[in-house]
Parts: C-alpha cells; sequence; structure tokens
C-alpha cells in the first residue's frame, strides 16, 4: 500500500517538472518571438525615417535654381543656355523638337499653376520656364573690332628705322671751296653736285620742305683769305615748299672759291631748323663734300649736338672724290649724326644716292596712305560684323520667345496654366521688346567701339610722325 502511494507522488512530480519545464521553453520562446517583432519594427520605424529624411535632402526644384531673367546685354549673353533652346525655326537645327514634347518636358520641370497663383508665384514661374528656352546669344564683346596700324616696312636709313611725322624737312650743305672746282672726267665736281642736287631736289614728295646751305664761297682759298672764307657758310635757300626755278637760280649762282667750314655750317643748320622741332618733324641734312673740315672747326662734335638737340636731324654724308684722310673724317661725321656715309667718285654714282635718297623719301606718303586705307578698310569691316551681329541677335530673339508663345499654347490647351495664360503671355511680350531693344543697343555700342578705335588708330598713323627715329 505504502509503496503504491510513493509511486503516485513520484509520478506527479515528474510530470511537474516536465510540464514546468515546457511552460518555461513556451515563455522563452513567447519572449524571444515578441523581440523579434519588436527589432522589425524598429527596422521599419528606421526605414521610414531615413526616407523621409532622403526626401528631405532632395535636390531644390527649377523654380528654387533658375537664374534671374537678365536686364542687360552681358547678362542676357552670359545666361546658361537652355534644355529646349534651338528649336526656333530661323536659328534652329532640324530636326526640331515638336511643340508637344516641349510642352511636355515643361510639365516634368515646373508644376501645374492655380487660378489662385499670386503674382509673384506667376514670375517666379515665369522666370523658370524662360530658363529652359534661354538660345546661345552672341557676345558682342567677342567682336573684334581693334583697328590694327601696319608697322611694317617702314623706311630706313641704314640700320634707322623711320618714324614719319606730320613734316618732311631736307637740308642740303653744299661745299663751294676751291676745290670743288676741279674736274672729273672733263667736267668740274661743283657742276656735277649741282645737278644731282637739282634733280634729288625735285623728286621729293609734295609739301616737303627744302633748304640749301652753301660754304666756303666767299674770300680766296688762300692763307690770307682763310678766316674770311671760314666764316662763310649762309642758308642761300630757307627751308620751304619747293620752288624750282629758283632754287635752281640760287643754286647756279654759286662758284668755288675759299676754305671749307663744315663744323661752322652745322652749328648754324641748328638755326635753320629752329622753327621745325623734332616732335612733328623729320628733319634729314645731306652734306655734300669733297673733303674734311679744313677751318679748324669739330664737326663731329657738332653733329653730336645736333642730334642731342630739339630738332634731332639724320645727318648724311655723300663724300665726293675724298682722299682717305677725308674720308675717314666724313664717316665720323656721318656716323656721329645717325646717318649714312656714301663715298662716290663720279656723276653717276652722287646720282644714285641721290636716287635711293629720292626713294626713301616718297616712301613718308606711300606708308601714311597704305596705313590709312587699312584702317578704313578694317571699319568698314567691323562694321559690317556688328550689323551681322545684331541681326543675329534678332534671330535668336524671335525664335526663343516664339517657341516659348507656342509652349504656352499646348500647355493651356493641357489645362496646365490655372487661367494664367494671358499674364505669362505678356510677360513673354516684354521679354521680345526688350531684347529686341537691346539688339539696337548693341549695333549702337559697336559702332561707337569701331568709330572711337578707328580715330584711335588714324591717330597712331599719324604720331609715327611724332616719334623719334627708333634704332
Amino acid at each position: 500500500m505504502k509503496l503504491t502511494i510513493l509511486s503516485l507522488l513520484l509520478s506527479f512530480s515528474i510530470f511537474v517538472l516536465v510540464a514546468c519545464e515546457d511552460g518555461d521553453k513556451n515563455m522563452e520562446s513567447n519572449h524571444n518571438a515578441t523581440n523579434e517583432n519588436m527589432s522589425e519594427e524598429n527596422d521599419e520605424t528606421n526605414d521610414l525615417k531615413e526616407s523621409n529624411k532622403n526626401a528631405n535632402q532632395s535636390e531644390p526644384t527649377l523654380l528654387e535654381t533658375a537664374p534671374e531673367l537678365p536686364t542687360n546685354i552681358q547678362e542676357i549673353a552670359d545666361y546658361p543656355v537652355g534644355p529646349l533652346a534651338g528649336n526656333g525655326r530661323i536659328t534652329g537645327e532640324a530636326p526640331l523638337m515638336p511643340v508637344h514634347e516641349m510642352a511636355d518636358y515643361v510639365m516634368e520641370q515646373l508644376p501645374a499653376l492655380s487660378e489662385e497663383a499670386s503674382e509673384e508665384e506667376l514670375d517666379q514661374w515665369f522666370k523658370a520656364y524662360r530658363s529652359l528656352f534661354a538660345e546661345d546669344y552672341p557676345d558682342p564683346n567677342q567682336l573684334i573690332t581693334e583697328i590694327q596700324v601696319d608697322q611694317s616696312n617702314l623706311p630706313q636709313i641704314g640700320d634707322k628705322q623711320i618714324s614719319f611725322k606730320d613734316h618732311f624737312n631736307v637740308l642740303v650743305i653744299l661745299d663751294v671751296s676751291k676745290s670743288m672746282v676741279n674736274e672729273i672726267n672733263g667736267e668740274p665736281m661743283i657742276d656735277i653736285a649741282k645737278g644731282s642736287i637739282e634733280d634729288f631736289i625735285g623728286q621729293l614728295p609734295e609739301g616737303a620742305n627744302v633748304g640749301l646751305r652753301v660754304y666756303g664761297h666767299d674770300g680766296e682759298n688762300t692763307t690770307e683769305m682763310r678766316a674770311l672764307s671760314c666764316q662763310a657758310s649762309e642758308l642761300v635757300y630757307p627751308l620751304q615748299p619747293l620752288d624750282q626755278s629758283a632754287f635752281g637760280d640760287v643754286l647756279d649762282s654759286f662758284h668755288p672759291a675759299g676754305w671749307t667750314p663744315i663744323a661752322l655750317s652745322l652749328e648754324q643748320a641748328k638755326q635753320d631748323f629752329e622753327d621745325y622741332p623734332s616732335e612733328t618733324n623729320n628733319n634729314l641734312v645731306y652734306v655734300v663734300s669733297d673733303g674734311a673740315e679744313t677751318c679748324d672747326g669739330d664737326p663731329v662734335e657738332i653733329a653730336k649736338e645736333l642730334v642731342d638737340s630739339n630738332i634731332e636731324p639724320i645727318i648724311n654724308v655723300i663724300g665726293f672724290n675724298v682722299d682717305g684722310e677725308g674720308e675717314q673724317e666724313l664717316q665720323a661725321l656721318a656716323e656721329a649724326g645717325e646717318g649714312v656715309y656714301t663715298a662716290v667718285g663720279d656723276e653717276e654714282e652722287l646720282n644714285r644716292v641721290f636716287e635711293e635718297a629720292e626713294e626713301l623719301l616718297l616712301q613718308w606718303k606711300e606708308w601714311k596712305s597704305s596705313a590709312e586705307i587699312g584702317a578704313t578698310w578694317d571699319k568698314r569691316d567691323f562694321t559690317t560684323a556688328a550689323n551681322v551681329l545684331k541681326r543675329d541677335w534678332e534671330k535668336y530673339v524671335n525664335d526663343e520667345t516664339s517657341v516659348m508663345r507656342d509652349v504656352l499654347f499646348e500647355l493651356q490647351a493641357e489645362e496646365y496654366l490655372g487661367g494664367n495664360f494671358h499674364y505669362l503671355l505678356d510677360m513673354r511680350g516684354n521679354l521680345w521688346h526688350e531684347f529686341t531693344d537691346y539688339s539696337d543697343d548693341i549695333e549702337s555700342y559697336l559702332v561707337e567701339k569701331i568709330e572711337n578705335n578707328y580715330d584711335e588708330a588714324i591717330d597712331d598713323i599719324n604720331d609715327q610722325y611724332n616719334d623719334n627715329v627708333e634704332n
């Protein structure tokens, strides 16, 4: 009996323990399930928050980013080209996007308007709308309007390049000392020199001033008469426009007589040019002599002083049948005078030297005329280009505003504008008027700029006459 009762008690205890263990397992399982559900819910919540966060961080709309409407020519030229640009009938290139496709694109980029939209909202919407159609307007400032003056082929004397000035003045200083009576091929050197000088002077450009100074024409080539003759230097034909007959008569009246005061003649030549400062004058001196200084003067030193003075002449020396010692002095004189020394032995060589000088002096008119013609052609070409740019500008304005109008009609048909069609169409019309007016301003601006540059170019050409002789 007792054994039976113990067996029953033992069985019951085992049952209870098993039941408790199962209960614990079920509670643990339920607890784990609850935790898993809570974790999933937290993940979903976090995903939602992240999604909202990303939505808040999305890129701004076109209404927010569209540039302000341009208010001047430069802003129009600098404005970003719109994605729907290039679809106009004048400047566009095939294939053009159909109007309904452009309207679809606008509806993707901009929200529909409500009937209650304020003017501020409509202006903001139109600003963004215009940005889609902005054409690639040419920049007027990119048009080259600078007129270049041709600086090539300026004449040269030796290594010196001449920048021609307002006036050209040529002074011939002729040796009429006793030695010029000597003959070459049976003809006195003085007669050869006179003939060559007359031919040279007669070929100078119209408007050039000509002068003649002689030395050694008084007294005799004797010791007793030396003092008198060494003071004999005279401006017998003052610098003036050439009268060929009068010049010839003066030249023919002198005959070889005395000594050779070259230094005195150069010193007095400064007075001959006193009314012709180098600022506005090219001053050339041609010394024609058959020998060196014989009156104790220093022609080289005087030449340096002349070059450093306000007349700044170029002193060229023609040595006529000169001996070795005399030639050295005359070469030094030409070098000090920043000119050229040329030795000639007969009439043919003397004529050749003067012919070269004539060719040089004639170039000043040719260069100036050529430079002015070039500047005038540049002005014409730039003015034409300015007119073409204006017409191109007007084409872009017409294309842009026409396409904007057509798309507005399409959007109105789609009832996308909320009854604000006419307000937006008027804004488009105002844009057309403003941009078209700018095209007139562009041409006026460019023409004025071209005129100013042309005037500067002409001034630059004339400044060539005011510059010093350049190395």
